[in-house]
């Protein structure tokens, strides 16, 4: 009999192994209320650590540095509306730039990623005179740059209705076409005078020619009418398109779908980062120059042997906005200096024009 019990017992132990005995379980496992022990880690720490593992491995993977970044970090003096760059050596379309004020808070801007070729431009500025951070994200984890802004940016004291600036075509410094600057030189001796109609919720500009060496306006020449834009990003303005005639080398050319824009300074003395761009039709250029003689060191006056010879300086011919031939010169010049004149600018119409300038023209 009592061998008969001790059999019973033996084969109950085997039946129930893997079970709990009285709810007693193994350390990190617990009973499911079957009598089974079950692993007891919860589920979202399983999760962590395969999370933690896959940036592990993705770090691991990732084989893409950084190349450059603009503004560099510690850089003062920065203008209020650039643009945050940052270079990879390598494409990574996970990453992405966010620029924060110096309390931390985000600024809303856009993104864009070409090739590792990252951009990001705030939707209206920074803020003037204060620092910042740009932290880029990317795969093989964030880098922190610090930079400082100017102080152009701070909102406009002085009402610049009925003010004119003088911009001077001649203190520019050439973006566009790389190595034309070269050629030409201080040729590009003009100024343009944009008058201001108004600037309130909106900017309204009216533009015209002075006469030559001066900031006094031709008055036989019609002004040119700028369509009025939002005033939203004062003092900061953005406008065009319109045509405009400039001065080169005594030769008035015209620039097609000129846009300008520029910051308005405090005082509205003056703008600030003005820069301008459009475009220059070789055809009209090449003839206009080469009639200079031996002034100009290459010959303009075929457009086709034009556009090949400045080929050959890294400058290329593109497309014209007039009729889509590609004979034009992309024109984008920065940094002009434009000084109020105090004198308003005189609409004129062509109707406007007096026969004795007509004769003289």
């Amino acid at each position: 009999m009592r061998s008969i019990l001790v059999l019973s017992l033996l084969i109950a132990a085997c039946s129930s192994e893997g079970k709990s005995t009285l709810g007693d379980c193994p350390e990190g496992t617990e009973d499911d209320g079957n009598g089974n022990c079950t692993d007891s880690t919860p589920e979202a720490d399983a999760d962590a650590d395969a999370d933690a593992d896959a940036d592990a491995d993705a770090d691991e993977d990732c084989t893409v540095d950084i190349a450059d970044a603009e503004p560099s970090d510690g850089e003062s003096e920065v203008y209020w509306q650039d643009t945050v760059r940052f270079w990879l050596d390598g494409p990574d379309d996970t990453a992405t730039i966010v620029v924060a004020d110096e309390g931390g808070t985000p600024i809303a801007g856009t993104v864009t990623n070409v090739d590792g070729e990252l951009e990001w431009k705030a939707d209206t500025g920074l803020v003037p005179d204060a620092a910042h951070t740009a932290t880029l994200s990317w795969c093989a984890g964030e880098e922190v740059i610090s930079f400082t802004t100017s102080e152009l940016g701070a909102p406009l004291e002085a009402d610049v209705t009925s003010e004119t600036f003088g911009l001077d075509l001649g203190t520019a410094t050439w973006v566009q076409p790389a190595g034309l600057g070269m050629i030409v030189g201080d040729a590009l001796n003009m100024k343009i005078l944009l008058g201001v109609e108004e600037a309130s919720e909106i900017v309204d500009f009216v533009g015209a020619i002075p006469e030559t060496g001066t900031s006094d306006q031709d008055m036989c020449l019609p002004t040119l009418d700028f369509d009025a834009v939002d005033f939203s990003r004062s003092p900061y303005f953005e406008v065009g398109p319109v045509d405009m005639p400039i001065s080169m080398m005594g030769v008035t050319l015209t620039v097609s779908s000129m846009y300008l824009n520029g910051t308005f300074e405090p005082d509205g003395g003056a703008m600030n980062s003005v820069g301008l761009a459009g475009s220059l039709d070789i055809r009209e250029v090449g003839p206009a120059l080469s009639s200079l003689g031996d002034s100009l060191p290459i010959d303009l006056s075929d457009p086709d042997d034009a556009c090949d010879t400045l080929g050959f300086l890294g400058i290329s011919c593109v497309e014209c906005p007039s009729d889509g031939s590609e004979y034009c010169l992309t024109l984008e010049l920065a940094d002009i200096e434009a000084l109020a004149t105090g004198t308003p600018i005189e609409v004129l119409t062509e109707a406007d024009i007096s026969e004795e300038c007509l004769e003289e023209g």
